[in-house]
This record gives structure tokens, C-alpha cells and sequence, in this order.
């Protein structure tokens, strides 16, 4: 018996040179929102190209701990399954290869990848990640993911009990280290050479939370175990598990190349799922237009935004219809 999808049409075709057939969409990420978005759009018999780059390594995606269903599975394999299951529609393609640049053309966008290759979208979804941007400390990338990161909130539960600690200075490391109270009343702030303010330091001193001012030199354990912080003086700190509020920038910068500038998102603020942008059939969805913290709500963003598409594209085909009858 035909599956569901045996009727659908034909996958993509992908022209290297010369006139290229105009797609649906091009989904720029392929983390859980732009897996997310392509699966649904898949299932709406959208002609879309997702494109990765092949870039999934530890780290590069958000935590799946809350994710139902699915709750503290290694991202990669979320990401695995999701490439899987994306295979089953014929209209969607999955490229490899990295956009080298995009620019507006007549039918929407054109876009380049670095292997040559050369295609024309209606529309556009740019779901990339963002780059964590580590602290320069001996360490920091061997435990990142595994003891050592920046969302308490899904991560805090596996460290429940433990020794836990925040690094960085300034009144969002504060903020952080009394938030890791809810998961241990064991909780150093490493400032890290930075000085803290009096009112600061009372508070967290009334909450039991200890502070060290002194500059940390390097992170230590094995088996991307933490198990102490080395200061510059030599001294050791016990820690099992660190956390950090370091801020992480876009992934690419295809969104300034379209008009959406470094320092907004430039989404348009009578779009209802929040996706759409200033820019006719560009849309912005997940950690590049705000950072998510849990890869259930990268998600449920793709999901949105492609529905959103799916909705942008139908309105443009009526528009189509209606001029040519007229």
C-alpha cells in the first residue's frame, strides 16, 4: 500500500548551473527549528531546501532537558532523528553545503551555496544558530555541555544537590547564582577578577551564596567531569557543575545582508507568530531573533514559522490566481 507521501512531487532538483526551477523556501539552519519547520512544511507539500552545512557538534544546539517525550536525550540524536524523519517527504531536500550569499531577485531571493550551486526561493527562513562564545579559560571547551553551561533551567535538575557555580561578573551573574539556589544551597559566584558591588555581595551573602573575586585560571576533572576551579594563585575550588551567562551571537549575517541590521532583529511587529520580518518573504525564527534556552522551544518556533510561510505562500498564490483571472 502507498504511504502517504508516495504522491507527493517529485524531491527538489538542485541546478548547479543555468535557470533553476523556483522553490518554496529555503530554511538557512538545521537545528531543531529549522528541522521543525521543514517537517511541517514537508507535510503542507512545500518545495523546500534545508541547508545545514553538515554543522552538528555538541554545544552547537540548545539543551534538550523539558523537552517532552525526549527529556535530556543527546541534541545530536534529536537532530539525527530529525534529519530522518525530514527524508520521508519528496519535497524536501537536504543540502550540506553552506550559503556562501544570498540577494533579492525578482521571484524573492537568490541564493549561493559554497559548493557552487545555485538556486531561486520564493521565501526565506533563517533558523541558524547561535555561537556560544566561551570564556577564555583553560577548560572551558573539554566541559562545555556536559558539566560547564548557561541555562540553569535546563540543566540545573541533572546537578540537583551538587556543588554549583556561576562564572562571570555583573549583576546577570548575580542574578544566575541566586537562580542555582533553587537547585542546591552549595553556590560559589566566581567573579573572575571583577569587583562586585556592596549591596550585591550582602545580598548574597544573606542567601548563603559564596563569592570569589579571585581571577579563575582553569577548569579541572575528566571525562568532561568538572571537579575544581583552579584560581591564578593556585588555589582549587570545589565545583561540579558551572554555569555561565555569556551572551552568544548570531551564526551568520545573511539576515544584515538582507536589510535585517546588526542590533534588531528586524521582525515585523504586526506579524502574529513574530517571525515575519520588514522584509517581504524573509523570516527569522529561534536563537538568531531571540536566544531559546530549550530546544523544545527552537522547536515549537519552527513549527510557527512555517506555518506562517505555508500561510504567506497560499495568500501569494490567491493573489496570483485572482490578477490572472481578472
Amino acid at each position: 500500500m502507498d504511504t502517504p507521501h508516495s504522491s507527493a512531487s517529485p524531491r527538489p532538483a538542485l541546478i548547479p548551473m543555468g535557470k533553476p526551477r523556483i522553490h518554496d523556501v529555503v530554511i538557512a539552519g538545521g537545528g531543531p527549528a529549522g528541522l521543525s519547520a521543514a517537517l511541517l512544511l514537508g507535510r503542507c507539500m512545500r518545495d523546500v531546501i534545508l541547508c545545514d552545512g553538515g554543522n552538528a557538534e555538541p554545544g552547537t544546539f540548545p539543551s534538550t532537558g523539558g523537552f517532552l517525550g525526549l527529556d535530556g536525550c543527546n541534541p545530536i540524536d534529536l537532530i539525527r532523528v530529525g534529519r530522518e524523519q525530514c527524508k520521508k517527504f519528496d519535497t524536501v531536500a537536504h543540502v550540506d553545503s553552506s550559503i556562501g550569499n544570498v540577494e533579492r531577485s525578482i521571484t524573492g531571493f537568490r541564493v549561493h551555496f559554497t559548493d557552487g550551486m545555485v538556486v531561486e526561493t520564493r521565501s526565506m527562513l533563517i533558523a541558524s544558530d547561535l555561537i556560544t562564545s566561551l570564556p577564555d579559560i583553560t577548560g572551558a571547551k573539554e566541559f562545555h555541555g556536559t558539566t560547564f553551561h548557561q541555562y540553569p533551567h535546563c540543566d540545573g535538575w541533572d546537578h540537583r544537590g551538587q556543588k554549583l557555580a556561576v562564572l562571570g561578573g555583573g549583576n546577570h551573574a548575580v542574578v544566575l547564582a541566586l537562580k542555582l539556589l533553587t537547585w542546591s544551597d552549595q553556590v560559589t559566584l566566581f567573579t573572575n577578577g571583577e569587583s562586585i558591588c556592596n549591596s550585591s555581595r550582602q545580598h548574597l551573602a544573606e542567601k548563603r551564596i559564596r563569592v570569589e573575586t579571585r581571577p579563575v585560571r582553569a577548569l579541572e576533572g575528566e571525562g568532561g567531569i568538572l571537579k575544581q576551579v583552579r584560581m591564578a594563585d593556585d588555589g582549587a575550588v570545589d565545583c561540579e557543575a558551572l554555569f555561565y551567562p555569556t551572551p552568544a551571537m548570531p551564526h551568520s549575517d545573511l539576515a544584515a545582508r538582507l536589510g535585517c541590521h546588526p542590533g534588531h532583529s528586524g521582525r515585523n511587529s504586526h506579524s502574529q507568530t513574530g517571525c515575519g520580518t520588514a522584509v517581504q518573504g524573509l523570516f527569522i525564527v529561534g536563537n538568531p531573533s531571540r536566544p531559546a534556552e530549550m530546544a523544545i522551544i527552537s522547536a515549537a518556533e519552527g513549527v510557527k514559522a512555517a506555518e506562517a510561510i505555508h500561510q504567506w505562500l497560499s495568500q501569494a498564490d490567491q493573489s496570483y490566481l485572482a490578477v490572472k483571472i481578472a
